[in-house]
């Protein structure tokens, strides 16, 4: 997770992989970084812009161990 702007700043360039999936909104500087698992699937990661990471990964923790 890379929830705190300068991380997510660097995450959304340097350290971006250009295989993933983001879905950005230039004016939220908070984002989370979800790791993709299927095997089948080249994307790394999927990356999208939030005003509240730490909700969102607990409600995605929540639908995994469901």
């Amino acid at each position: 997770m890379s929830g705190l702007a300068p991380e997510a700043a660097a995450w959304r360039t340097y350290k971006a992989d250009p295989r993933a999936f983001m879905l950005l909104r230039s004016y939220i500087p908070t984002a989370l970084r979800v790791e993709v698992t299927d095997p089948e699937d080249p994307t790394p990661y999927v990356y999208v812009s939030t005003r509240n990471p730490e909700a969102l990964a607990a409600a995605l923790t929540a639908v995994r161990s469901a």
